[in-house]
């Protein structure tokens, strides 16, 4: 495939960090995703939207395509395997998700360091009377990668563009490992950017919300929360192990309100199970940043988000900075 359908969009910039982004911007900045102008939010919605995953997931598409069906109405969509994408691309009736990232390099007075960030993206192909294809964004949503899947890529950042491209597009639809990723898990992600693009709303990095009304119920309802918050990262070493226990305690210390950990795998069938009404937490951390989000098992809908930088791992005020939102 053409390098332009994954990974790397190399640029210097400042912090550009969001679990959610919907904007224009191939590299947010600060806070700001990127307008979307009417033309382009027109030519989006006249589009079929190509959904590719991991060829792992194939073997699931009937549970991905229900989740689709359940929450993506501003375009028809079709679900096709990465390998297919070239034969789409050079047309302008079709937008895609794909898997991607960037990475951002931050220039001190000394020293400069780098930051790579993967995500799903939503984008438009632009095709030029002289056959070049540009990507017009509309969305990111970040990926939470397993330490393999992460230092792969910052390993292979050196390779020239085209050579890095082409290993790590390999590498994340047939090896990674991305904890935030599922049929489930998809649902809540995609909801909240086809709502927010049918009112033409975007939503900036940094962006914190709180449904006071809805998150209330939790008083009473169990928060599940996927068991991939036992792995802690050492930002020395650049080990990640797990510390059930030490989760656990924290857990009974910071959220007084019904709360269960589950497997990942567990939970995103618990959020496909329609006679099932639940709550559940997800958590990412994105180069050295974490995101936590709760979302509505049933309808998708996103209830809280906060952002913390420069922090790597899922700690116990991250919960009761939840509790304290819950009326």
């Amino acid at each position: 495939m053409k390098k332009y359908l994954v990974l790397l969009l190399l640029a210097i910039g400042n912090f550009a960090n969001a679990q959610i982004q919907i904007g224009s911007n191939e590299i947010p900045t600060m806070n700001h995703p990127g307008n979307i102008s009417a033309q382009d939010l027109a030519d989006f919605k006249k589009t079929t939207t190509l959904f590719t995953f991991q060829y792992k997931d194939y073997a699931q598409q009937q549970q991905f395509e229900k989740v689709i069906k359940a929450v993506w109405t501003i375009t028809p969509f079709k679900i096709i395997k990465p390998d297919e994408m070239d034969n789409y691309t050079n047309q302008d009736k079709y937008s895609f998700f794909s898997f991607g990232g960037f990475m951002i390099q931050h220039q001190g007075s000394s020293t400069l360091t780098s930051s790579m960030h993967l995500s799903y993206d939503l984008w438009l192909s632009d095709v030029k009377k002289n056959g070049r294809i540009n990507q017009r964004f509309f969305s990111r949503i970040w990926l939470y990668p397993n330490n393999e899947t992460f230092f792969t890529a910052m390993k292979s950042s050196w390779l020239r563009n085209k050579d890095f491209s082409g290993r790590m597009l390999s590498f994340l639809y047939n090896d990674a490992l991305l904890y935030n990723w599922g049929a489930g898990f998809l649902k809540g992600y995609l909801k909240t950017v086809n709502d927010r693009l049918l009112t033409g709303n975007v939503r900036g990095p940094f962006s914190e919300e709180t449904d006071n009304k809805a998150l209330s119920a939790l008083k009473r309802d169990t928060l599940y929360v996927p068991d991939y918050v036992y792995i802690h990262f050492n930002a020395l070493t650049g080990a990640e192990i797990k510390k059930e226990e030490e989760v656990d305690e924290d857990l009974r210390k910071a959220y007084s309100f019904p709360v269960k950990i589950v497997p990942a795998t567990t939970l995103n069938e618990m959020i496909l199970n329609e006679n099932n009404t639940i709550k559940y937490l997800l958590y990412v951390k994105s180069s050295t940043d974490k995101f936590i989000n709760v979302f509505d098992g049933n309808t998708g809908s996103l209830l809280y988000a906060r952002y913390v930088k420069i922090s790597y791992n899922f700690k116990n005020k991250d919960l009761n900075r939840l509790e304290k939102s819950i009326d």
